[in-house]
């Protein structure tokens, strides 16, 4: 249990570098004050609970015979993949926000479906914004080693305890992790969605900076989504 938090403390590093990094990009756009930081804690924990799901789940299976190497090492590259793909996806839309002034949704689908040349845009862009590709390599580089694996001694444990263990830690772990994906325990105004951002933001604009990517990307599937002219 304690290295699985550890672990999520790590993503939330991961997405706050994330943030920091969306707004040094577009400083002439937007402003980070506390209530944008305060809304970005709140949009940050659904997203990372929305896509770290999976990995929780396979950490606090009650099955004392996943305790081996190969079965850790496969949630460990889970895990930084995941959140590899999160930042990776948080710089690409830094450097793509000055053309629309809002977070990325799966509205992108459509603005580039028609798109012949999108290889060169995405070549010139890495190009250009070299610096943005060596900061994720250096962040991944470091959630690789700063991972948390659980040490368990085969030796002196009781494994029926573990299993219990892991057990009332999934049970007690699942309705935080319900409210987070929600935005809150109460009913009102859940579960959150790109809309209440606007609530931590002074100006219009400047909710970008409290949403990330993810979570923008994983409300919009399906909706239709507001379209500037």
């Amino acid at each position: 249990m304690l290295a699985v938090l550890w672990n999520l403390l790590l993503a939330y590093v991961v997405y706050q570098i994330a943030r920091l990094t969306y707004y040094f990009e577009n400083t002439d756009y937007l402003n980070y004050t506390l209530d944008v930081w305060r809304g970005g804690l709140l949009f940050d924990t659904s997203a990372i609970l929305y896509t770290n799901a999976l990995y929780i789940v396979l950490m606090l299976l009650p099955l004392h015979w996943k305790e081996c190497t190969i079965y850790h090492q496969c949630c460990k590259w889970l895990f930084v993949l995941v959140n590899s793909l999160a930042l990776a996806i948080n710089f690409m839309d830094a450097v793509y926000f000055r053309y629309t002034m809002r977070r990325t949704t799966t509205t992108v689908l459509e603005e580039f479906s028609n798109e012949g040349n999108l290889g060169n845009i995405i070549g010139t862009e890495f190009l250009n914004h070299w610096y943005l590709v060596l900061l994720f390599a250096l962040v991944v580089f470091l959630l690789w080693r700063c991972y948390a694996r659980p040490s368990i001694n085969s030796h002196s444990l009781k494994w029926w305890r573990y299993d219990v263990v892991c057990l009332l830690s999934l049970l007690l772990f699942a309705p935080f992790c319900v409210a987070g994906m929600r935005g809150g325990f109460t009913t009102a105004v859940r579960p959150i969605t790109i809309s209440n951002a606007n609530q931590y933001a002074s100006r219009p604009v400047d909710a970008a900076l409290a949403l990330n990517t993810p979570f923008a990307l994983i409300r919009s599937i399906g909706k239709n989504v507001f379209v500037v002219p």
